[in-house]
Protein backbone atom coordinates (compact mmCIF):
# COMPACT_ATOMS: atom_id res chain seq x y z
CA UNK A 1 0.00 0.00 0.00
CA UNK A 2 1.46 3.19 -0.70
CA UNK A 3 0.87 6.60 1.17
CA UNK A 4 1.90 9.73 0.64
CA UNK A 5 2.71 11.82 3.60
CA UNK A 6 1.53 14.97 4.49
CA UNK A 7 3.83 18.13 4.45
CA UNK A 8 4.33 19.97 7.31
CA UNK A 9 1.46 23.15 7.93
CA UNK A 10 -0.87 21.21 4.96
CA UNK A 11 -4.03 19.76 6.51
CA UNK A 12 -6.55 17.06 4.75
CA UNK A 13 -10.32 17.31 4.45
CA UNK A 14 -11.94 15.70 7.42
CA UNK A 15 -13.51 13.27 4.92
CA UNK A 16 -10.27 11.57 3.37
CA UNK A 17 -9.59 10.77 7.46
CA UNK A 18 -10.43 7.31 7.42
CA UNK A 19 -8.71 6.33 4.79
CA UNK A 20 -5.57 7.60 5.57
CA UNK A 21 -5.74 6.04 9.27
CA UNK A 22 -6.46 2.69 7.87
CA UNK A 23 -3.56 3.10 5.89
CA UNK A 24 -0.53 4.47 8.32
CA UNK A 25 -2.51 1.54 10.94
CA UNK A 26 -1.27 -0.71 8.59
CA UNK A 27 2.12 0.81 8.19
CA UNK A 28 2.88 0.94 11.50
CA UNK A 29 1.44 -2.31 12.93
CA UNK A 30 3.66 -4.32 9.91
CA UNK A 31 6.73 -2.24 11.62
CA UNK A 32 6.27 -3.48 15.10
CA UNK A 33 4.90 -6.80 14.28
CA UNK A 34 8.62 -7.38 12.88
CA UNK A 35 9.95 -6.03 15.78
CA UNK A 36 8.20 -7.66 18.64
CA UNK A 37 8.77 -10.98 16.31
CA UNK A 38 4.87 -11.67 15.41
CA UNK A 39 3.77 -13.43 12.66
CA UNK A 40 2.77 -12.51 9.40
CA UNK A 41 -0.66 -11.29 9.39
CA UNK A 42 -3.19 -11.31 6.23
CA UNK A 43 -2.14 -7.16 4.96
CA UNK A 44 -6.36 -6.51 5.69
CA UNK A 45 -5.65 -6.17 9.37
CA UNK A 46 -2.22 -4.42 11.39
CA UNK A 47 -0.39 -6.42 13.88
CA UNK A 48 0.17 -3.58 16.45
CA UNK A 49 1.06 -0.42 16.38
CA UNK A 50 3.90 2.14 17.50
CA UNK A 51 6.32 0.31 19.67
CA UNK A 52 6.55 0.50 22.87
CA UNK A 53 9.99 2.52 22.65
CA UNK A 54 8.48 5.01 20.24
CA UNK A 55 7.65 8.27 21.55
CA UNK A 56 3.99 9.01 22.28
CA UNK A 57 2.25 12.02 22.83
CA UNK A 58 2.67 13.64 26.13
CA UNK A 59 -1.05 13.35 27.88
CA UNK A 60 -2.26 16.77 28.67
CA UNK A 61 -1.89 18.47 31.71
CA UNK A 62 -4.57 18.81 34.54
CA UNK A 63 -4.69 22.95 34.13
CA UNK A 64 -4.13 22.89 30.56
CA UNK A 65 -7.15 21.54 29.24
CA UNK A 66 -9.42 24.13 31.77
CA UNK A 67 -7.71 27.23 30.22
CA UNK A 68 -7.64 25.99 26.88
CA UNK A 69 -11.30 25.73 27.20
CA UNK A 70 -12.11 28.97 29.27
CA UNK A 71 -10.27 30.83 26.05
CA UNK A 72 -11.86 28.65 23.43
CA UNK A 73 -15.16 29.42 24.84
CA UNK A 74 -14.49 33.16 26.22
CA UNK A 75 -15.71 31.67 29.86
CA UNK A 76 -13.09 32.58 32.92
CA UNK A 77 -15.37 30.06 34.89
CA UNK A 78 -14.62 27.24 33.21
CA UNK A 79 -11.37 26.40 34.56
CA UNK A 80 -12.49 26.50 37.66
CA UNK A 81 -14.70 24.17 37.65
CA UNK A 82 -12.42 21.81 35.06
CA UNK A 83 -9.42 21.47 37.84
CA UNK A 84 -12.09 21.18 40.86
CA UNK A 85 -13.84 18.22 38.97
CA UNK A 86 -10.48 16.66 38.09
CA UNK A 87 -9.55 16.94 41.64
CA UNK A 88 -12.62 15.15 42.83
CA UNK A 89 -13.11 12.38 40.37
CA UNK A 90 -12.98 8.97 41.84
CA UNK A 91 -12.33 8.01 38.09
CA UNK A 92 -9.22 9.96 38.09
CA UNK A 93 -8.04 8.34 40.88
CA UNK A 94 -8.91 4.62 39.83
CA UNK A 95 -6.88 5.80 36.50
CA UNK A 96 -3.82 6.74 38.76
CA UNK A 97 -3.68 3.27 40.95
CA UNK A 98 -3.45 1.63 37.80
CA UNK A 99 -0.63 3.94 36.63
CA UNK A 100 1.59 3.48 39.87
CA UNK A 101 0.31 -0.32 39.68
CA UNK A 102 1.84 -0.77 36.08
CA UNK A 103 4.77 0.85 37.39
CA UNK A 104 5.74 -1.89 40.00
CA UNK A 105 4.82 -4.57 37.48
CA UNK A 106 7.02 -3.15 35.02
CA UNK A 107 9.77 -3.10 37.68
CA UNK A 108 9.33 -6.73 38.73
CA UNK A 109 9.16 -7.38 34.82
CA UNK A 110 13.09 -5.62 34.43
CA UNK A 111 14.29 -7.39 37.65
CA UNK A 112 13.36 -10.88 36.35
CA UNK A 113 15.92 -11.17 33.68
CA UNK A 114 18.18 -9.32 35.24
CA UNK A 115 20.79 -10.95 38.25
CA UNK A 116 20.21 -11.76 41.28
CA UNK A 117 22.53 -11.15 44.11
CA UNK A 118 22.05 -11.96 48.04
CA UNK A 119 23.84 -11.47 51.20
CA UNK A 120 24.33 -14.29 53.74
CA UNK A 121 26.22 -14.85 56.74
CA UNK A 122 26.26 -17.84 59.34
CA UNK A 123 28.24 -19.03 62.44
CA UNK A 124 28.00 -22.39 64.23
CA UNK A 125 29.66 -24.04 67.48
CA UNK A 126 29.89 -27.99 68.11
CA UNK A 127 31.59 -31.21 68.00
CA UNK A 128 30.23 -32.86 65.34
CA UNK A 129 32.50 -36.65 66.07
CA UNK A 130 33.51 -37.94 69.40
CA UNK A 131 37.28 -37.98 68.28
CA UNK A 132 37.25 -34.47 67.17
CA UNK A 133 37.17 -31.36 69.10
CA UNK A 134 35.15 -28.37 69.32
CA UNK A 135 34.69 -26.73 65.90
CA UNK A 136 33.72 -22.91 65.53
CA UNK A 137 32.99 -21.76 62.22
CA UNK A 138 31.20 -18.58 60.79
CA UNK A 139 31.29 -16.96 57.03
CA UNK A 140 30.02 -14.22 55.28
CA UNK A 141 29.39 -13.90 51.81
CA UNK A 142 27.31 -12.60 48.30
CA UNK A 143 25.55 -15.53 46.25
CA UNK A 144 24.18 -14.35 42.58
CA UNK A 145 21.95 -16.15 40.13
CA UNK A 146 21.07 -15.23 37.25
CA UNK A 147 18.98 -16.86 34.19
CA UNK A 148 20.54 -15.77 30.89
CA UNK A 149 17.93 -14.08 28.50
CA UNK A 150 18.92 -15.68 25.45
CA UNK A 151 15.71 -16.32 23.48
CA UNK A 152 14.56 -12.71 24.82
CA UNK A 153 11.61 -13.71 26.96
CA UNK A 154 12.95 -11.14 29.83
CA UNK A 155 13.15 -8.62 27.42
CA UNK A 156 10.09 -8.90 25.88
CA UNK A 157 8.32 -9.67 28.83
CA UNK A 158 9.89 -6.08 30.02
CA UNK A 159 8.90 -4.33 26.84
CA UNK A 160 5.12 -5.38 27.45
CA UNK A 161 5.31 -3.54 30.61
CA UNK A 162 6.27 -1.05 29.73
CA UNK A 163 3.44 -0.52 26.84
CA UNK A 164 1.23 -1.57 29.65
CA UNK A 165 2.26 1.51 31.56
CA UNK A 166 1.73 3.64 28.11
CA UNK A 167 -1.40 2.49 27.97
CA UNK A 168 -2.28 3.23 31.64
CA UNK A 169 -1.02 6.63 30.91
CA UNK A 170 -3.29 7.47 28.10
CA UNK A 171 -6.61 5.55 29.84
CA UNK A 172 -5.46 8.67 32.49
CA UNK A 173 -5.44 11.50 30.04
CA UNK A 174 -8.98 10.04 27.88
CA UNK A 175 -10.53 9.92 31.64
CA UNK A 176 -8.95 13.54 32.29
CA UNK A 177 -10.51 14.63 28.62
CA UNK A 178 -14.18 12.71 29.17
CA UNK A 179 -14.27 14.07 33.14
CA UNK A 180 -13.35 17.85 31.45
CA UNK A 181 -15.93 17.62 29.08
CA UNK A 182 -18.56 16.31 31.41
CA UNK A 183 -18.12 19.62 33.24
CA UNK A 184 -18.08 21.65 30.22
CA UNK A 185 -21.21 20.88 28.60
CA UNK A 186 -22.93 20.78 32.23
CA UNK A 187 -21.90 24.11 32.49
CA UNK A 188 -22.92 25.19 29.48
CA UNK A 189 -26.37 23.34 29.86
CA UNK A 190 -26.84 25.30 33.03
CA UNK A 191 -25.71 29.09 31.61
CA UNK A 192 -27.98 28.02 28.42
CA UNK A 193 -31.14 27.59 30.99
CA UNK A 194 -30.52 30.40 32.78
CA UNK A 195 -30.81 32.82 29.37
CA UNK A 196 -33.93 30.35 29.11
CA UNK A 197 -35.16 30.89 32.30
CA UNK A 198 -34.33 34.96 31.74
CA UNK A 199 -36.92 34.64 28.79
CA UNK A 200 -39.29 32.70 30.60
CA UNK A 201 -40.12 35.61 33.28
CA UNK A 202 -40.54 38.11 30.39
CA UNK A 203 -43.16 35.28 29.31
CA UNK A 204 -44.91 35.27 32.62
CA UNK A 205 -44.79 39.09 32.40
CA UNK A 206 -45.95 39.79 29.02
CA UNK A 207 -49.15 37.07 29.65
CA UNK A 208 -49.54 38.05 33.30
CA UNK A 209 -50.46 41.68 31.70
CA UNK A 210 -52.32 40.09 28.91
CA UNK A 211 -54.77 38.55 31.14
CA UNK A 212 -55.24 41.36 33.04
CA UNK A 213 -56.50 43.72 30.68
CA UNK A 214 -58.28 40.66 29.08
CA UNK A 215 -60.06 40.56 32.38
CA UNK A 216 -60.87 44.15 32.75
CA UNK A 217 -62.35 44.28 28.92
CA UNK A 218 -64.12 41.13 29.72
CA UNK A 219 -66.12 42.90 33.12
CA UNK A 220 -66.55 45.86 30.76
CA UNK A 221 -68.10 44.15 28.53
CA UNK A 222 -65.35 44.39 25.51
CA UNK A 223 -63.89 40.89 25.87
CA UNK A 224 -66.33 37.28 25.63
CA UNK A 225 -65.02 35.37 28.51
CA UNK A 226 -63.67 32.77 26.29
CA UNK A 227 -61.22 35.09 25.23
CA UNK A 228 -60.44 35.80 28.97
CA UNK A 229 -60.05 32.22 29.49
CA UNK A 230 -57.66 31.56 26.72
CA UNK A 231 -55.59 34.48 28.36
CA UNK A 232 -55.57 33.33 31.74
CA UNK A 233 -54.40 29.44 30.35
CA UNK A 234 -51.67 31.08 28.18
CA UNK A 235 -50.32 32.90 31.57
CA UNK A 236 -51.18 29.86 33.60
CA UNK A 237 -48.61 27.47 30.85
CA UNK A 238 -46.00 30.36 30.86
CA UNK A 239 -45.77 30.32 34.43
CA UNK A 240 -45.80 26.54 35.05
CA UNK A 241 -42.89 26.83 31.77
CA UNK A 242 -41.06 29.22 33.91
CA UNK A 243 -40.89 26.86 37.38
CA UNK A 244 -39.62 23.79 35.23
CA UNK A 245 -36.85 25.85 34.09
CA UNK A 246 -36.43 26.89 37.30
CA UNK A 247 -36.07 23.10 38.75
CA UNK A 248 -33.84 22.55 35.15
CA UNK A 249 -31.08 25.33 36.50
CA UNK A 250 -31.26 24.24 40.30
CA UNK A 251 -30.79 20.35 38.99
CA UNK A 252 -27.88 21.46 36.82
CA UNK A 253 -26.23 23.63 39.37
CA UNK A 254 -26.64 20.59 41.97
CA UNK A 255 -25.45 18.52 39.46
CA UNK A 256 -21.97 20.94 39.03
CA UNK A 257 -21.43 21.01 42.32
CA UNK A 258 -21.60 17.54 43.23
CA UNK A 259 -19.53 16.69 39.91
CA UNK A 260 -16.56 19.19 41.20
CA UNK A 261 -17.44 18.64 44.71
CA UNK A 262 -17.74 21.88 45.78
CA UNK A 263 -20.30 24.07 48.18
CA UNK A 264 -23.32 24.96 46.18
CA UNK A 265 -24.34 28.08 47.51
CA UNK A 266 -20.43 28.93 47.14
CA UNK A 267 -20.76 27.84 43.71
CA UNK A 268 -24.03 29.56 43.12
CA UNK A 269 -22.31 33.10 44.34
CA UNK A 270 -19.24 32.37 42.10
CA UNK A 271 -21.14 31.87 38.84
CA UNK A 272 -23.53 35.11 39.30
CA UNK A 273 -21.94 37.67 37.90
CA UNK A 274 -22.26 35.78 34.02
CA UNK A 275 -25.63 34.20 34.96
CA UNK A 276 -27.47 33.61 32.00
CA UNK A 277 -24.26 34.21 29.76
CA UNK A 278 -23.86 31.52 27.44
CA UNK A 279 -20.20 30.74 26.37
CA UNK A 280 -18.94 31.50 22.96
CA UNK A 281 -16.52 29.88 20.94
CA UNK A 282 -13.90 32.07 19.63
CA UNK A 283 -12.67 30.32 16.55
CA UNK A 284 -14.85 29.71 13.47
CA UNK A 285 -15.66 26.27 12.48
CA UNK A 286 -12.92 24.80 10.56
CA UNK A 287 -13.42 23.15 6.96
CA UNK A 288 -10.21 21.23 7.40
CA UNK A 289 -8.14 19.68 10.02
CA UNK A 290 -4.88 17.61 9.63
CA UNK A 291 -5.53 13.77 9.74
CA UNK A 292 -2.56 12.87 11.90
CA UNK A 293 -4.01 14.83 14.89
CA UNK A 294 -6.42 12.29 15.24
CA UNK A 295 -3.63 9.11 15.84
CA UNK A 296 -3.03 11.77 18.98
CA UNK A 297 -6.27 10.74 20.92
CA UNK A 298 -5.56 9.33 23.87
CA UNK A 299 -8.08 6.09 23.37
CA UNK A 300 -6.15 5.48 20.28
CA UNK A 301 -2.59 5.65 21.69
CA UNK A 302 -3.89 3.23 24.38
CA UNK A 303 -5.37 0.90 22.20
CA UNK A 304 -2.24 0.91 20.60
CA UNK A 305 0.05 0.54 22.79
CA UNK A 306 -2.29 -2.13 24.14
CA UNK A 307 -1.82 -4.03 20.34
CA UNK A 308 2.06 -3.48 21.02
CA UNK A 309 1.97 -5.21 24.82
CA UNK A 310 0.22 -7.83 23.15
CA UNK A 311 2.54 -8.21 20.62
CA UNK A 312 5.59 -8.44 23.29
CA UNK A 313 3.73 -11.16 25.48
CA UNK A 314 3.36 -13.38 22.01
CA UNK A 315 7.07 -12.57 21.77
CA UNK A 316 7.50 -14.10 25.56
CA UNK A 317 5.69 -17.01 25.20
CA UNK A 318 7.31 -18.40 22.21
CA UNK A 319 11.02 -17.65 23.74
CA UNK A 320 9.78 -19.99 26.89
CA UNK A 321 9.86 -23.13 24.26
CA UNK A 322 13.41 -23.25 23.72
CA UNK A 323 15.82 -24.34 26.37
CA UNK A 324 16.70 -21.76 29.76
CA UNK A 325 20.30 -21.59 31.04
CA UNK A 326 21.02 -20.35 34.46
CA UNK A 327 24.39 -19.53 36.38
CA UNK A 328 25.04 -19.65 39.86
CA UNK A 329 27.78 -18.53 42.41
CA UNK A 330 29.22 -17.26 45.17
CA UNK A 331 32.55 -15.30 47.26
CA UNK A 332 33.10 -14.51 50.58
CA UNK A 333 35.24 -15.32 53.65
CA UNK A 334 35.33 -17.93 55.90
CA UNK A 335 36.41 -18.91 59.76
CA UNK A 336 36.80 -22.21 60.80
CA UNK A 337 38.90 -22.59 64.36
CA UNK A 338 39.54 -25.67 66.83
CA UNK A 339 41.26 -25.08 70.16
CA UNK A 340 44.72 -26.60 68.62
CA UNK A 341 44.32 -24.62 65.29
CA UNK A 342 42.28 -21.88 63.09
CA UNK A 343 42.12 -21.26 59.89
CA UNK A 344 40.31 -17.76 58.00
CA UNK A 345 40.55 -16.91 53.94
CA UNK A 346 38.67 -16.30 51.05
CA UNK A 347 36.14 -18.57 49.59
CA UNK A 348 34.40 -18.96 46.71
CA UNK A 349 32.21 -21.34 43.97
CA UNK A 350 31.20 -20.93 40.37
CA UNK A 351 28.09 -23.08 39.24
CA UNK A 352 26.29 -24.73 38.81
CA UNK A 353 25.79 -24.14 34.93
CA UNK A 354 22.43 -25.57 34.61
CA UNK A 355 20.36 -25.59 31.18
CA UNK A 356 16.27 -26.87 31.49
CA UNK A 357 15.16 -27.86 28.40
CA UNK A 358 11.27 -28.68 27.53
CA UNK A 359 10.50 -32.43 25.96
CA UNK A 360 6.94 -32.69 26.61
CA UNK A 361 4.68 -30.79 28.70
CA UNK A 362 1.33 -31.97 27.18
CA UNK A 363 1.06 -28.50 24.72
CA UNK A 364 0.83 -26.54 27.73
CA UNK A 365 3.70 -23.92 25.95
CA UNK A 366 1.88 -24.34 22.46
CA UNK A 367 -1.45 -23.38 24.35
CA UNK A 368 0.32 -19.85 25.82
CA UNK A 369 1.61 -18.96 22.49
CA UNK A 370 -1.87 -19.69 20.90
CA UNK A 371 -3.96 -17.80 23.83
CA UNK A 372 -1.28 -14.98 22.92
CA UNK A 373 -2.02 -14.61 19.35
CA UNK A 374 -5.73 -14.79 20.42
CA UNK A 375 -5.12 -11.51 22.37
CA UNK A 376 -3.03 -10.08 20.05
CA UNK A 377 -6.04 -10.52 17.45
CA UNK A 378 -8.30 -9.32 20.24
CA UNK A 379 -6.40 -5.61 20.38
CA UNK A 380 -6.09 -5.67 16.92
CA UNK A 381 -9.75 -5.03 16.24
CA UNK A 382 -9.95 -3.07 19.29
CA UNK A 383 -7.50 -0.90 17.68
CA UNK A 384 -8.90 -0.51 14.11
CA UNK A 385 -12.69 -0.79 15.15
CA UNK A 386 -11.54 2.21 17.58
CA UNK A 387 -9.86 4.20 14.90
CA UNK A 388 -12.84 3.75 12.56
CA UNK A 389 -14.65 5.28 15.48
CA UNK A 390 -12.94 8.08 15.85
CA UNK A 391 -13.08 8.86 12.16
CA UNK A 392 -16.56 8.58 12.13
CA UNK A 393 -16.81 11.40 15.08
CA UNK A 394 -14.70 13.79 13.48
CA UNK A 395 -16.80 13.61 10.92
CA UNK A 396 -20.15 14.17 12.73
CA UNK A 397 -18.73 16.73 14.95
CA UNK A 398 -17.55 18.58 11.99
CA UNK A 399 -20.68 18.21 10.18
CA UNK A 400 -23.21 19.09 13.21
CA UNK A 401 -21.01 22.47 13.91
CA UNK A 402 -21.51 23.16 10.30
CA UNK A 403 -25.20 22.81 10.43
CA UNK A 404 -25.46 24.41 13.63
CA UNK A 405 -23.86 27.50 12.27
CA UNK A 406 -26.42 27.75 9.34
CA UNK A 407 -29.42 27.47 11.63
CA UNK A 408 -28.22 29.94 14.16
CA UNK A 409 -27.31 32.73 11.57
CA UNK A 410 -31.17 32.21 10.14
CA UNK A 411 -32.36 32.18 13.75
CA UNK A 412 -30.41 35.55 14.56
CA UNK A 413 -31.73 36.91 11.27
CA UNK A 414 -35.20 35.72 12.43
CA UNK A 415 -34.70 37.29 16.04
CA UNK A 416 -33.36 41.00 14.45
CA UNK A 417 -36.70 40.98 12.39
CA UNK A 418 -39.03 40.24 15.14
CA UNK A 419 -37.19 42.58 17.08
CA UNK A 420 -37.60 45.19 14.55
CA UNK A 421 -40.83 44.60 14.80
CA UNK A 422 -41.04 44.84 18.66
CA UNK A 423 -40.02 48.36 17.81
CA UNK A 424 -42.12 49.40 15.67
CA UNK A 425 -45.16 48.08 18.07
CA UNK A 426 -43.69 49.82 20.81
CA UNK A 427 -43.79 53.16 18.41
CA UNK A 428 -46.75 52.61 17.25
CA UNK A 429 -48.31 52.19 20.93
CA UNK A 430 -46.64 55.74 22.14
CA UNK A 431 -48.23 57.02 18.94
CA UNK A 432 -51.81 55.91 19.96
CA UNK A 433 -52.11 53.99 16.86
CA UNK A 434 -51.52 50.59 18.44
CA UNK A 435 -52.39 48.70 21.20
CA UNK A 436 -50.56 46.59 24.52
CA UNK A 437 -52.46 43.26 23.55
CA UNK A 438 -50.34 43.50 19.69
CA UNK A 439 -47.51 44.65 21.90
CA UNK A 440 -47.39 42.00 23.96
CA UNK A 441 -47.83 39.42 21.24
CA UNK A 442 -45.40 40.75 19.08
CA UNK A 443 -43.24 41.03 22.83
CA UNK A 444 -43.91 37.15 23.25
CA UNK A 445 -42.83 35.96 19.48
CA UNK A 446 -39.78 37.97 19.90
CA UNK A 447 -39.10 36.11 23.07
CA UNK A 448 -39.54 32.84 21.52
CA UNK A 449 -36.91 34.04 18.62
CA UNK A 450 -34.47 34.60 21.10
CA UNK A 451 -34.99 31.12 22.96
CA UNK A 452 -34.04 29.40 19.59
CA UNK A 453 -31.45 31.38 19.09
CA UNK A 454 -30.32 30.26 22.60
CA UNK A 455 -30.82 26.60 22.07
CA UNK A 456 -28.71 26.95 18.59
CA UNK A 457 -25.81 29.02 20.60
CA UNK A 458 -25.66 25.76 23.32
CA UNK A 459 -26.10 23.54 20.67
CA UNK A 460 -22.71 25.15 19.14
CA UNK A 461 -20.67 25.50 22.29
CA UNK A 462 -21.55 21.82 23.12
CA UNK A 463 -19.95 20.99 20.01
CA UNK A 464 -16.65 22.69 19.94
CA UNK A 465 -16.45 20.66 23.28
CA UNK A 466 -17.41 17.24 21.59
CA UNK A 467 -14.76 18.45 18.96
CA UNK A 468 -11.96 18.86 21.27
CA UNK A 469 -12.40 15.97 23.00
CA UNK A 470 -12.92 13.71 19.90
CA UNK A 471 -9.42 15.10 18.15
CA UNK A 472 -7.46 14.13 21.85
CA UNK A 473 -7.77 17.75 23.41
CA UNK A 474 -4.68 18.54 21.39
CA UNK A 475 -5.78 20.77 19.02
Amino acid sequence: MNMTPTPPGRPRRAGTVMALLAASALVAATAVAQEAGVPAQPAAAPTATQPASAPAAAPAADDTIGVEWGAMLGDPALPMLVQAALRASPSMAAARGRIERSRTERVAADAAWMPLVTGSGSASRGKTEPQLPITTSSSAGIQASWELDLFGAGRAGSAAEAARLGSAEQALAGMRLSVAAETGQSYVALRACEAQRALAEQEVASHSLTERINENATEAGFFSSDQAAMARAAAAQARAVLGSREDQCARLLRSIATLAALDEADLRQQLAPRTGVLPMPMAAVPDELPADLLMRRPDLQEAALAVTAAGFDGKAMRAQQWPTISLQGAIGRGRLGTPQASFSGQVWSFGPLQITMPIFDSGVRKARVKAADASLDEARAVYLARVRLAAEEIDTTLSTLRGISVREQNARQAALGFGVALSSAELRLQGGMGSVLELEHVRRIAAQARSSVVDLQQARASAWITLYRVMGGRW
